[in-house]
């Protein structure tokens, strides 16, 4: 029977020695973080990290894994794997069977980059970003002065450190700390598929649209996306918020101005490639009698700033529900009123200021109908 609890999985530990499990091709530090990082749920599993497993095992190694737990590794999952186990790999350093002061770094970053975002206790997404700023500055600021002399595991770990807290700001001063790691695990032979997937996330996310085409030219096997045409029609004066507007004939976006000082706007952060409870959002309100042609009149839905631009699953969003086209964030930082990215989150401006703000879809017919329908008194667009 494959392992569906935490309770089951303590019993099989306590049946199997290490030596005659899979699990026992995981480093000990790295088989500790993939069982802390599975998601078990009354109804299995909900969810499961996949770092370690890309940074350590083969692609045999990955479903023997998966298979105790009854899940079936994702076709990308496998062709990012290594070709040899990291830890059979001759190294001078041995592979750590207890944490390094590095790898307690790590999971202290780790545990914050996994907080919950909670709004309600003061927790929001930028309180969140800050917290991982601060965290990443206090352990890994200064950084080792000799890589040579870091060991490959920690080599690895402070990459993915560094990747964490660029994927959690969006702040590209941390690209140094990435290129010189990337550099040492090319020197060392060690950089795999998923560095440079993750530094290509990186570069998409920070807007690094040169590099990150350069990094695609240099690894064609990969099939990064290449950058769109990208049309600026925004005054040079201008400095409010921006937005990319998804081209529905052309692999291009539109540079435009978002002015939020109109009596009524509505902008909410959604994302349809990767969030149901965005789309059931949209889809209900564009099919509301009531709340459709408001929406379709005075809000934007915004995709924020991520690590790929998904311009054509948007192109394909977009025509199907012309009444809920989504636009992308091109920079949050020109959205101050903005403290939390998650999606859906409906915020209502009247001439400028921040009015009201409802958080979530929840599953059900009606969602957060009744707190959006009461925003929209707020902001004066029903009585």
């Amino acid at each position: 029977m494959p392992i569906q609890s935490r309770a089951d999985l303590q019993r099989y530990l306590d049946a199997t020695p290490i030596a005659e499990s899979p699990l026992s091709r995981l480093s000990p530090m790295g088989r500790r973080r993939f069982l802390d990082e599975i998601n078990f749920t009354a109804r299995g599993i909900g969810g499961y990290g996949t770092a370690d497993l890309e940074a350590e095992l083969t692609a045999g190694d990955i479903r023997e894994v998966l298979a105790l737990f009854g899940l079936h590794a994702s076709s990308g999952l496998l062709s990012d794997a290594r070709e040899v186990n990291r830890n059979d790999r001759p190294s001078r350093w041995p592979v750590p069977r207890e944490p390094t002061a590095i790898g307690l770094k790590f999971d202290q970053l780790r545990a914050l980059d996994r907080l919950p975002a909670d709004p309600t206790a003061g927790l929001t997404g930028d309180a969140r970003a800050r917290a991982m700023h601060d965290g990443y500055d206090r352990m890994f600021g200064a950084g080792p002065s000799l890589l040579a002399e870091v060991s490959d595991t920690d080599l690895d770990l402070l990459f993915r450190a560094a990747g964490m807290v660029i994927g959690a700001t969006n702040d590209p001063r941390y690209f140094n700390d990435m290129d010189r790691l990337l550099a040492e695990l090319q020197v060392r032979e060690l950089a795999q598929k998923g560095h440079y997937r993750s530094m290509h996330r990186a570069l998409v996310l920070t807007r690094n649209f040169d590099r990150a085409d350069a990094l695609a030219r240099a690894h064609p096997s990969l099939e990064f996306s290449v950058t769109p045409e990208i049309v600026d029609e925004v005054a040079p004066d201008y400095t409010g918020p921006t937005i990319w507007s998804v081209g529905q004939d052309r692999y291009r976006l539109v540079h435009q101005a978002l002015e939020l000082d109109a009596p009524a706007v509505i902008i909410v952060t959604t994302d349809p490639s990767r969030c149901h409870f965005s789309r059931e959002a949209m889809t209900a309100i564009e099919s509301d009698p009531v709340l459709g042609p408001l929406f379709a009149k005075h809000a934007t839905w915004l995709v924020p700033q991520a690590g790929s631009l998904d311009v054509e699953l948007l192109q394909q969003w977009n025509h199907e529900h012309p009444g809920a086209g989504a636009s992308l964030a091109v920079d949050a930082r020109e959205w101050p009123a903005i403290d939390e990215w998650a999606t859906p989150t409906f915020y209502f401006f009247s001439n400028g200021e921040l009015a009201a703000k409802v958080v979530g879809w929840p599953r059900g017919e009606a969602g957060h109908r009744d707190e959006v329908v009461a925003a929209l008194g707020d902001i004066g667009l029903l009585q």
